[in-house]
């Protein structure tokens, strides 16, 4: 009986000892996964965050991300808030779409204001805020978001790294213990 129960106990083990070495492997792959797809790099968060100034106007969800950053982090454009007088961030149209399609299209840069999204304006800026038609920058957020994105990022990897680092260390001990 002794036997059949060290037999069932040592099956059991050998079971629990398959799961712990598909997990290892499972974690180990992850860590490799967030090195390989998450781009901590100003660049790549600045090419991204232009894409999404890009779209501010035709996709709500890029909309409704830029702003609650800005708004959130007090941040505006990606390198600085003159970043938005390069875009057409408010699709002005001055005439119906028919209208529209039989003219030949002319540039508005020359004719657009300087001008930044109200997500832009400094909460702690005692004067009303200045967003459209600005003459100066006192009370909006003149930092970009970039720098302020790129270390937070880099807080969350290096934990998701030490998380998975710790668990992948419990795992093996496991392992060492029930081989033993």
């Amino acid at each position: 009986r002794k036997s059949n129960l060290y037999s069932k106990t040592r099956q059991m083990l050998k079971c629990l000892l398959i799961m712990i070495i598909i997990c290892i492997a499972m974690n180990t792959t992850t860590l490799a996964l967030i090195g390989y797809h998450i781009s901590v790099k100003q660049e790549t968060l600045i090419d991204i965050f232009n894409v999404s100034m890009h779209l501010y106007t035709t996709a709500a969800s890029h909309k409704y991300a830029i702003d609650e950053i800005q708004f959130v982090l007090q941040c505006c454009g990606h390198s600085s808030y003159t970043d938005w007088f390069l875009f057409d961030w408010q699709k002005v149209d001055y005439a119906s779409r028919e209208e529209m399609a039989q003219q030949n299209r002319i540039s508005d840069e020359d004719y657009r204001g300087l001008g930044v999204p109200f997500s832009c304006c400094n909460l702690r800026a005692s004067a009303p805020c200045m967003h459209i038609e600005m003459t100066d920058d006192k009370t909006i957020n003149v930092n970009g978001c970039v720098e302020i994105i790129s270390p937070i990022l880099l807080r969350i990897v290096i934990v998701s790294y030490v998380m998975t680092i710790t668990v992948m260390i419990i795992q093996v001990l496991l392992a060492f213990l029930i081989t033993r």
